[in-house]
């Protein structure tokens, strides 16, 4: 019985640390997005800088 209890144990710590880690995947995909979204409007503002000039 015990010997059960812990494989149970050990699968939902094996959900939650995936859970965890898919969630930091999302973080880091969403923060990659901004990142990138930002860096498109600092082009956009450094050619029309240089189309300006």
């Amino acid at each position: 019985m015990r010997d059960r209890e812990n494989k149970v144990e050990g699968t939902l710590s094996t959900l939650l640390s995936i859970k965890f880690e898919v969630r930091k995947l999302r973080d880091v995909t969403s923060l990659n997005c901004i990142l990138s979204k930002y860096q498109n409007l600092y082009c956009m503002s450094e050619a029309s800088l240089m189309i300006g000039n």
